[in-house]
């Protein structure tokens, strides 16, 4: 009786301790998710704000020949 109890607590602790490498396993999985999310934000961030930009420069570009035309009338 006393060897089963000793059996089942060793398998208690090799469970618990399996479960403890799974969790950090995940754990590192979901940092690493995470980096990933963060950087693709950061990078459609930036292209948002390019392409605003250019949108922008764009506009200012198209309106000066158009206010140079209604100058000549």
């Amino acid at each position: 009786a006393q060897e089963m109890e000793k059996h089942q607590a060793q398998l208690t602790m090799y469970r618990r301790l399996a479960l403890i490498r799974w969790v950090r396993t995940l754990q590192g999985r979901i940092q690493e998710q995470q980096n990933r999310l963060q950087s693709s934000f950061d990078l459609i961030l930036t292209q948002r704000k390019e392409l605003l930009r250019m949108g922008a420069a764009a506009a200012v570009a198209n309106a000066a020949p158009a206010a140079a035309a209604a100058g000549q009338w």
